[in-house]
Formats: structure tokens, sequence, C-alpha cells
């Protein structure tokens, strides 16, 4: 089976990290958690998200990201054993595929395959490209319904969090509140 994980909000806690940055360019600017993220953009200005951006370029903010806590990383790396698994992931910066792999390496996931994008849309076109994906899940709405539109993959999930529950996918994708639930229903599809 071919399984594409996305990383920022499924397996990463891309919000606490980018907060932490926007919080240092103003102290007023709070920390939160991917847990806590309401509505899928930052309350900030375009000036604040632009240095806060350049600052992501330029650093190990990639691999100073925390794991979301629910994240089985064990039951990750066995699936790279048995399945093609891949980690497709929209970042930025020069080290950004490097400091992924540390990432994923640092995590127990040990051989990961990680395929970096500049951006989300470009997404579409590397699923495309690995052909006949089985089962894939990112928690962003506009790659999730993409996705699942293309008819690409057999099985869609978008990790569940409060920023996309409101979007209505259709039948074609299923919610998961847990990766062990995403990776429970691959088991069963063996």
């Amino acid at each position: 089976m071919k399984i594409v994980f996305d990383v920022d909000g499924v397996l990463a806690d891309f919000v606490q990290g980018f907060t932490r940055v926007l919080h240092r360019l103003d102290e007023s600017f709070p920390i939160y958690a991917n847990s806590q993220q309401e509505v899928w953009e930052f309350d900030t200005t375009k000036e604040q998200l632009s240095v806060a951006w350049e600052e992501v370029k330029s650093g190990p903010f990639w691999y100073a990201l925390e794991a979301l806590p629910d994240v089985p990383f064990e039951r990750i790396n066995q699936l790279t054993r048995t399945h093609d698994v891949y980690f497709l992931t929209s970042r930025v910066g020069e080290e950004a595929k490097q400091q992924t792999e540390y990432w994923l390496q640092d995590h127990g996931v040990y051989f990961p395959t990680v395929i970096v994008v500049a951006n989300a849309a470009r997404k579409l076109h590397i699923i495309e490209g690995l052909h006949d994906v089985d089962f894939f899940i990112d928690d962003h709405p506009g790659t999730v319904a993409a996705v699942a539109r293309s008819r690409l993959v057999e099985n869609v999930f978008v990790r569940d969090w409060q920023y996309n529950q409101d979007v209505v996918f259709g039948h074609r994708v299923r919610r998961a509140e847990s990766l062990d639930e995403f990776i429970s229903a691959i088991e069963e599809a063996k």
C-alpha cells in the first residue's frame, strides 16, 4: 500500500511553533497549540506574517517543532517497514527537507521518505505522480478537498481540528480525531 502523511497539523504542532515566532515579534500575541487554533488564519498583520515567515525560512524552525501529543510514532514506523509511506509537506526554507527528515528520525521514524513542496497546491501533483495512493491524511481544508475531488486516492482523511470542522467534504473524506484512528483504518484494509 501507498500511504501519504502530511506533517504540519498531522504529526507536528506547527501552530504552536509559529505562534511562538509571532510572540517573539509582538509579546501581546498569544502562544497556543494546534488544538486551540479556531480558524485557519493567524490574527496579525501582513507585515508581521512576512517577518515571521522569514524567520521560519532562515532557522531550524521545522526541526524545533513539538510533536502533537497523540502521534503514535512507533505505529507509523511499523507502517514504513511494510508499506510505501511518504511524508508530503508544504514547507519553506533551504533546509526544510533535511530538518523534516531529522525531526521524523528523532521521533522514531527511522527511514522517512520526505517530499517537500513550496505550497499546498503542489501536493496534488505529487500524489498524481506517486500513482495509486491508498491512504492520505492532511489537515488543510483546501488540500483535502482537492485530493478528494481528484479521486486519485482511495481513502482520504482529514485530521480533525477546530479550524476545519465547519468544512463539509462529502462522503469521500473521513475525519480522524487521532492518528491511531487513521492507522487502524489502514490496518483494517490489509
